[in-house]
């Protein structure tokens, strides 16, 4: 069975499965995980490391080479430019260098490897775009997870809304019940209101 990775690559390259190892090896993707949609978010330690474990878990499925970078001080489960299970963490401790810290990061990886950030942050998209390396947006990175990076571990996109009530045609006739009448009998409703 092909990986996440392997089928949106094979979809644009048409590529076997060993164009897609050497791809892998060739790449590596820096993911911002604090960048939301509105603003910056400085996640906690619990939020952090429970995102790490996702991170890892990924990494290991797709194998490709992944870093992350959080807003912050360090965890006792891993130090700055360290390695949890297979993910390199950097962690910035000053949010107003955050930007310029995430480039040289970023200008680092890609002296040894291509690199793809992901990030919701459109200020340091900019920045790393005119670095020549590639941005993919959080939001949709998260679309290849099973639910995201989102901290309270809902599962995102459809699974996690209510269904949609259904739209009648305005042209449309009424159906029949299955006891006889119409669904929109004004005595039916009344005899349901006092069920």
């Amino acid at each position: 069975m092909k990986s996440i990775i392997e089928n949106l690559k094979s979809m644009f390259s048409g590529g076997s499965p060993q164009e897609t190892a050497s791809w892998n090896e060739r790449r590596s993707y820096i993911i911002d995980p604090g960048a939301r949609t509105k603003g910056r978010e400085k996640l906690p330690p619990g939020a952090q490391v429970k995102v790490l474990q996702r991170l890892a878990r990924f990494a290991e499925k797709e194998t490709v080479k992944l870093s992350a970078v959080f807003e912050g001080k360090e965890l006792r489960a891993v130090k700055h430019q360290g390695d949890f299970q297979g993910v390199t963490v950097y962690f910035v401790s000053e949010p107003s260098a955050f930007g310029r810290n995430f480039l040289e990061i970023v200008q680092d990886s890609a002296k040894e490897t291509a690199v793809t950030v992901i990030t919701n942050d459109v200020e340091l998209e900019q920045l790393v775009l005119s670095a020549g390396c590639g941005v993919m947006r959080l939001s949709t990175f998260e679309k290849v997870f099973d639910g995201g990076l989102r901290r309270n571990g809902t599962a995102g996109g459809r699974a996690s809304r209510a269904p949609r009530p259904r739209r009648k045609k305005p042209d449309q006739q009424p159906r029949m019940s299955k006891q006889g009448g119409s669904d929109t009998d004004p005595v039916r409703d009344l005899l349901d209101l006092v069920d």
